[in-house]
């Protein structure tokens, strides 16, 4: 029914449907801080772990075997398309927090440090939707290029694992953003509008396939080198001050769930 339902729409249609699903699914997944009351210090440590190891299990799964697969594919060096992104990457996130820093010493643009570690947090997973976004438009403009009902369904299973795993990622903002200091309003919306990148580049690599394939392998890579840069600068040493053992084992509940979903979903 759905197969044939998207059949029938136009491939930009497609597109812009399948990532917009997953933008509302992100917001879903952020609408979860709601229910949370406001966290005492360990609370707050096992929230940042959960956080923290759903956002290492997505960059492996999500981002890293499937930059080091479309190296492979495009290039034939995998590894050294997935290593110069992840590289460039993580450098993203070391610019950014020093630029913010030096603006922040003569603007105060934050009034907290935690203010700044939830703008970085933001950040990363912006970037990763950037090219999960990328991967849907691309995915979509093969299945317009072949016709073919195997590869419609292929594109419309992959928008569908991206929208799932979107869940647990918006809910990986919203809820530091709450613990960090902002209303569950504010938490809510950084935590929605860090997926609305999703449809916008999703319709751009659509539009641009034949431009966005090569770059593919390094903005995943890349995606995973920003998120595992704030895993490490921001979240971790966070989290460990509340509790280390906690922290571990909610390092390891997020990470588990996330991979879980990861494999399960392709």
């Amino acid at each position: 029914m759905l197969v044939e339902f998207f059949s029938e729409l136009s491939p930009l249609l497609q597109t812009v449907l399948a990532s917009t699903f997953g933008f509302l699914v992100t917001g879903l997944g952020a609408a979860i801080v709601f229910l949370f009351a406001k966290p005492n210090k360990k609370v707050f440590a096992c929230l940042l772990a959960v956080a923290a190891g759903v956002m290492v299990a997505s960059s492996i799964f999500s981002l890293i075997l499937p930059s080091i697969e479309m190296g492979e594919l495009v290039y034939g060096m995998g590894w050294f398309t997935a290593s110069l992104g992840f590289t460039l990457g993580a450098l993203y996130i070391v610019a950014v927090d020093y630029m913010v820093e030096a603006a922040n010493k003569r603007k105060r643009l934050f009034k907290t440090a935690e203010r700044k570690q939830a703008f970085l947090l933001f950040a990363s997973i912006t970037t990763h939707n950037v090219a999960e976004g990328m991967v849907i438009g691309v995915a979509f403009a093969a299945a317009a290029m072949t016709d073919s009902t195997t590869t419609i369904v292929g594109a419309i299973l992959l928008a569908f694992g991206i929208a799932v795993q979107n869940f647990p990622e918006g809910a990986a903002v919203s809820l530091p953003m709450y613990s960090y200091g902002h209303s569950k309003p504010a938490a809510f919306l950084y935590g929605a509008l860090s997926a609305i990148v999703e449809p916008v580049f999703a319709i751009a690599a659509f539009l641009l396939a034949s431009l966005a394939v090569p770059l593919m392998p390094f903005l995943l890579s890349f995606g995973a080198g920003a998120m595992i840069g704030v895993v490490l600068s921001e979240l971790i040493p966070d989290a460990i001050k509340g509790s280390r053992n906690l922290t571990i084992l909610m390092f390891c509940a997020g990470f588990i769930f996330m991979m879980i979903l990861d494999v399960v979903l392709g």
